[in-house]
């Protein structure tokens, strides 16, 4: 199937004018008949899977799972492809947030990772910083991270894994180094598709709120600031919640 980056104009109001662009993706991962997701072929076409606007309002960066490739587009009239970053095989970019104008960080669905980069706002390359698993040392089952989300402060950076059915924090250095420090149980969930794949902080950053799909629920914890460490606070009960984003103040 096509995989395309749609760019939309707006009215004055808000509301969508027209396509002012339209990019089809092209490629395949490297055994795309035999992927470790979708029945074996999640990577026989590209997968857009997320697409996040530069600080400086100038690149759009896209997480291609399906070849393992981050690409990033200048932002004008059109989208016009300036650069990208090739992870190995079987990576699948995911997620990634802008920590400021020259470092973001990503999770890698397939291998279950999470990696930290650096950003040329004059060229929009990517280099790598540090790239970790996102699990346990003990873990040895199937897993797919999902969200990823900075915190407020800067100073931890929370992904949640689907299979070993946490959410899990990791330290950041001033080189960007990374280290994971702790985690959070979740729900158990018969299959990585099915599993928690969402949650967010509020605007202060003193709680995490999860989507615990499995559980019906959604958590509310209290984060430590200093440590990073979640402390859970509350719930209530909803049915198979998929995602958290918080409205404005």
């Amino acid at each position: 199937d096509d995989s395309t980056v749609i760019m939309y104009g707006l009215n004055k109001d808000g509301s969508i004018s027209g396509i002012n662009d339209l990019v089809i993706l092209q490629g395949q991962g490297k055994d795309p008949n035999h992927s470790k997701q979708a029945g074996g072929h999640a990577q026989a076409s590209p997968h857009a899977h997320s697409a996040v606007i530069s600080p400086n309002g100038k690149y759009l960066l896209v997480c291609d799972k399906g070849t393992d490739t981050v690409l990033v587009y200048s932002v004008t009239e059109k989208l016009n492809l300036v650069n990208s970053y090739k992870f190995p095989d079987e990576s699948a970019p995911r997620h990634l947030v802008f920590a400021d104008n020259k470092h973001l960080y990503l999770n890698l669905e397939i291998s279950s990772e999470l990696a930290s980069m650096e950003f040329d706002t004059k060229t929009g390359g990517l280099t790598l910083l540090d790239k970790i698993s996102t699990l346990d040392n003990s873990y040895r089952g199937h897993n797919e991270p999902a969200e990823i989300r900075l915190h407020p402060n800067g100073r931890f950076i929370y992904v949640n894994n689907r299979g070993e059915d946490t959410i899990a924090w990791y330290s950041i250095d001033e080189k960007a180094k990374l280290t994971r420090i702790g985690a959070v149980k979740l729900a158990k969930s018969i299959h990585p598709g099915l599993a928690s794949r969402s949650f967010a902080f509020d605007s202060t950053g003193q709680y995490l709120v999860s989507a615990d799909r499995p559980d019906n629920k959604v958590k509310v914890y209290n984060v430590n600031a200093d440590t990073g460490v979640l402390d859970f606070v509350s719930d209530f009960t909803l049915p198979q919640p998929a995602f958290i984003v918080f409205a404005e103040n």
